[in-house]
């Protein structure tokens, strides 16, 4: 078993070349959790979803041969996909790898993979590698193998070319799962001391006094309409009078569906993305900061006594 490796992971088997071998079986129903993997697995499907568009995938077929996913999308509309054997993956030592040209990486650097949003100016090089198998627990899982260096560069008559620097050469490993749809729905973990200390010098610098009537009917909204793993760090007023709400969810693809649905609640005239606070967390969660307008004729009318 590698370091961090999930337990009960079941390989496919080995031929005796190194390069090939059989598939795993990966067959299931699955929930997207927001992770890596249910990035992946949007993008090299080809199936045009985007991570915050679909939430189950069911998987059929043999990978030695070809492969069905059937995706249940947001709206509860289908799209099922097939895809066939070195033409959307292949199978390297007894994982699944899919395709390199469907995005995959696109996908992955977006997540803040290898070139960490906080630090835009690394120079490393990175060469990523994802591999799909499942567990007994019936999950599928997903293992992304960063190889990182530095490295200098040689003209070389026909273009540059850069040679790896030997002891900057880095390997990480970083695991991802989707769950079973068997399995409960698990809620984000709770807020951190850091979370707390976070929100609470939010509130202190722009709640004053408190949260008005319509503020204090905004927060109850928004926070009837959330659900896992969409998470409410904390809310307060801000000087312009709309309330500022600050969310964690699993990456920043998230964002625009939370701004859609705060828009669509009675009583919301507006709501938009704040152009600051945008950041990870230690966990590698989205942070950011929502801020939502009241429909004030409305909330007036729906307060006043009957």
């Amino acid at each position: 078993m590698l370091d961090g490796e999930p337990d009960g992971v079941r390989h496919g088997k080995e031929r005796s070349d190194t390069f090939a071998g059989s598939c795993p079986r990966i067959d299931g129903a699955y929930r997207n959790n927001g992770s890596d993997l249910a990035a992946v697995v949007g993008r090299f499907s080809r199936s045009g979803l985007g991570l915050a568009d679909w939430e189950t995938v069911v998987i059929t077929g043999h990978p030695d041969v070809a492969i069905q996913l059937a995706f249940t999308r947001k709206d509860q509309q289908g799209v099922t996909v097939t895809l066939e054997r070195d033409r959307g993956y292949d199978c390297h030592t007894g994982w699944l790898h899919p395709d390199r040209a469907a995005g995959l990486m696109d996908e992955l650097k977006a997540r803040g993979r290898g070139l960490p949003l906080e630090a835009p100016d690394d120079d490393r090089v990175h060469r990523y590698e994802f591999y799909i198998s499942s567990n007994d627990r019936k999950q599928l899982v997903g293992k992304l193998d960063d190889l990182n260096f530095a490295q200098f560069d040689v003209w070389c008559g026909d273009g540059c070319k850069g040679f790896p620097i030997p002891w900057s050469i880095r390997r990480d490993m970083i695991w991802s799962v989707l769950p079973d749809t068997s399995e409960p729905v698990q809620g984000p973990p709770p807020p951190s001391a850091a979370d707390e200390r976070i929100a609470a010098e939010e509130r202190a610098l722009e709640n004053g006094p408190g949260l008005t009537r319509i503020e204090g009917f905004l927060d109850r909204v928004v926070r009837e309409h959330v659900r896992p793993p969409i998470d409410i760090l904390g809310t307060g007023p801000t000087l312009e009078g709309a309330l500022h709400v600050s969310i964690r969810v699993p990456d920043s693809t998230w964002v625009p569906q939370v701004v859609q649905r705060f828009k669509g609640l009675a009583g919301v005239r507006d709501a938009r993305e704040a152009p600051l606070y945008k950041s990870f967390d230690e966990n590698r969660l989205w942070r950011t900061v929502i801020l939502v307008t009241a429909d004030t004729a409305f909330v007036t009318s729906s307060s006043r006594p009957r």
